[in-house]
């Protein structure tokens, strides 16, 4: 007998949906009845996994071409979600790059970039979702950080401030909104096999010459060496298909009372 998550009919939108985490998150909620609004900047991407999803669960999930560092973007994605399945109960803030590099090789550019993407992006998903929860008489908010957030290792600038910036936005949000049954927790990834990683993998290979997948090892070997600090360890090599990652987060949140927690992983083996 399948078990009742609870989430059938509830509006749920997801940034970053159309590949990795966001996607497996998107089909998870959908099989379980939810209506779902993913975006992401690339409209053919976007609408690609849109499409499978219908297909894989039956259910039509709406696809809204976003850049989340534009606020008009944002806007027209909460409008549309609104319009189309008439409030919001669920918010994934889950858009974001990996960008790491060497503190002196950051230009102000480069931070002002990572901050607009990660941290205002979710500011103003967040900024404009919680009213709409506060009508539906609670939400739950989940923002996807990492655990360089809490355990920074060296060259992983600017990502690591800009997801410490996230973890603290969770926290003061979670103490302020409580009272509107409004929940909001972070889970603090490591490495996620994904397409992003997959294109990173190929970039490491032209600039270094090693097999693609020799690449991607020798990023998780170094993530390895940096675990383990205190109640922070590094979850690494988790592959998005299984649809584990965000969806746990949601179902904990949506059937109990956690809120304000930072969900971190374990040390894992590398998959490929």
């Amino acid at each position: 007998m399948a078990l009742d998550l609870g989430l059938g009919g509830k509006v749920a939108i997801i940034s970053g949906g159309s590949e990795g985490l966001g996607r497996a998150a998107a089909e998870r909620l959908a099989r379980e009845g939810a209506k779902v609004t993913i975006c992401a900047r690339r409209k053919d991407v976007l609408e690609a996994a849109a499409a499978g999803i219908k297909e894989a669960t039956g259910n039509e999930v709406l696809a809204v071409s976003a850049d989340a560092t534009r606020t008009a973007d944002i806007e027209n994605v909460v409008r549309a979600t609104v319009e189309r399945w008439g409030g919001v109960d669920i918010l994934l803030n889950n858009a974001g790059t990996s960008a790491a590099a060497a503190f002196e090789k950051v230009d102000d550019d480069t931070w002002h970039e990572d901050f607009e993407l990660k941290v205002m992006g979710a500011i103003r998903f967040c900024r404009l979702a919680i009213p709409q929860m506060k009508k539906r008489g609670g939400g739950r908010i989940v923002n996807v950080t990492t655990v360089g957030g809490k355990a920074p290792a060296p060259r992983s600038l600017p990502t690591s401030v800009s997801r410490a910036a996230g973890i603290n936005l969770t926290k003061s949000l979670a103490h302020e909104y409580a009272a509107d049954k409004i929940l909001v927790n972070t889970i603090c990834i490591g490495l996620v096999r994904s397409a992003q990683i997959d294109r990173r993998a190929k970039e490491g290979a032209y600039r270094f010459g090693c097999a693609a997948q020799d690449c991607a090892h020798r990023h998780a070997v170094e993530a390895a060496a940096w675990r383990s600090f205190g109640r922070v360890s590094i979850q690494m090599s988790i592959h998005p298909d299984d649809g584990q990652i965000g969806m746990n987060a949601v179902e904990k949140v949506n059937n109990g009372n956690i809120d304000g927690t930072i969900a971190t992983g374990r040390q894992d083996s590398l998959r490929l």
